[in-house]
Parts: C-alpha cells; sequence; structure tokens
C-alpha cells in the first residue's frame, strides 16, 4: 500500500483525527457547541464568500458589505467571522499609513523633477454672480488618482 492510500484510508477511518477534524477555523473550546449553520458559515466568511446559505441576492450584498468594508466592518461584521474588531483596526490603520506614504512619494517626485504641483491642468469657469473659478492643478490630479 502507498503512503497515499494509506493516508486515505486513515482519513476515511477516522485515524488520530478528532470528531471535529471538519471544523475549519473554530476555536476547540467552540467545537462542543457549534450549530450545523455556524459550522458552514465560518469557512465561507474566511473565505470572504459572497453567498452564504439562505440569502436573497440583497441579503447578501448586505452581508458581504457589513463583514468585507474597511470601516463599517469594524462594527459590524458577523459574530463568527474570522477578522475581529482588533485585526480590522490594525488593517485599516495600515490602510491609511500606505495611502499616506503613496502621497508623500508623488509629493517628493515633483519635488525631485522640478515638476510645479501648482501648474493648471484645467479650469472651470461658474457663470453665477460672484464668477466663480475653480482651477484643478497638476498637484492636485496627482493626489485624488495616484495618493
Amino acid at each position: 500500500m502507498t503512503s497515499m492510500d494509506k493516508n486515505s484510508a486513515s482519513a476515511s477511518s477516522g485515524g488520530n483525527r478528532s470528531p471535529h477534524h471538519n471544523l475549519k477555523n473554530i476555536p476547540a473550546q467552540w467545537s462542543e457547541r457549534v450549530t450545523p449553520l455556524e459550522r458552514t458559515l465560518v469557512p465561507k466568511f474566511a473565505a470572504r464568500a459572497y453567498h452564504l446559505p439562505g440569502n436573497s441576492l440583497c441579503g447578501d450584498w448586505m452581508q458581504y458589505m457589513l463583514n468585507n468594508h474597511p470601516v463599517i466592518g469594524i462594527c459590524c461584521h458577523h459574530r463568527l467571522h474570522p477578522l475581529k474588531t482588533r485585526q480590522r483596526s490594525v488593517i485599516l490603520l495600515g490602510s491609511f499609513a500606505f495611502g499616506v506614504a503613496i502621497t508623500n512619494v508623488c509629493y517628493l517626485w515633483f519635488i525631485a523633477t522640478g515638476r510645479d504641483a501648482e501648474e493648471e491642468v484645467f479650469s472651470i469657469d461658474l457663470n453665477t454672480p460672484d464668477s466663480a473659478h475653480y482651477a484643478v492643478t497638476a498637484g492636485l490630479v496627482m493626489l485624488v488618482t495616484v495618493g
């Protein structure tokens, strides 16, 4: 018998595994009190699934947004979702830090290459009593698109 046959035979007979070996991402202390629905949901949450059993299209959209949105998910994630509040907060902070770093790199690029960040790309003139003039600069375009 090959090693692959031995592994599949031990897996089918139970081998050394606990009776709850199929519970993915569920802490051991929960294994006795977890419902079948929860056994289904936790792996789907971990995989960022778009569809959960029993949900309509609107329900699926709501659960996806509540569980995966970087800001809303901090307060509104499902209690069984593997990412908890503290982890979500660290991810959001890291996202902000990365955005600020990219913005600074773009700003330093303008300085290093001698480009004028205040150079007007285009402007909008409004026909209002105060004749408002809005100028869109190269720095603003870079900030909005890249940083």
